[in-house]
């Protein structure tokens, strides 16, 4: 748990982001299991409890949990960006196989004023 709290920490201490315990009668909380497989959770506010994965061997360091938080917050990875193209180029046959779909540009942008809308 404690490694948890300092992951957490590292998201507070360099953005505006605040976590709190959850309290009885949240509509919205994060459940947090360390008995599934691998490090994940679903990209922005899902609803309800949602789960973020920290399996025990291997997501237990504060920077993996401080990652999973941002996607929790909807942040996603910077070379699924749109723009990405513009900056980086991917070599696809560097690319393990099944994980060519990590790589996939977001064909979307985030409207500042509250939406998304398709490229």
């Amino acid at each position: 748990m404690a490694l948890v709290l300092q992951g957490m920490a590292l998201v507070s201490e360099r953005s505006c982001m605040q976590f709190r315990p959850y309290r009885v009668g949240d509509p919205d909380y994060l459940h947090v299991l360390y008995n599934l497989t691998g490090c994940w959770s679903m990209v922005g506010r899902q609803g309800g409890g949602q789960v973020v994965s920290l399996q025990r061997n291997g997501c237990f360091k504060p920077a993996v949990v401080a990652h999973e938080m941002l996607h929790v917050a909807g942040f996603y990875h910077q070379h699924s960006a749109v723009d990405r193209d513009d900056f980086v180029q991917i070599n696809f046959t560097n690319v393990k196989p099944g994980r060519l779909l990590h790589f996939k540009s977001l064909m979307f942008k985030i409207d500042i004023a509250g939406g998304l809308s398709k490229f």
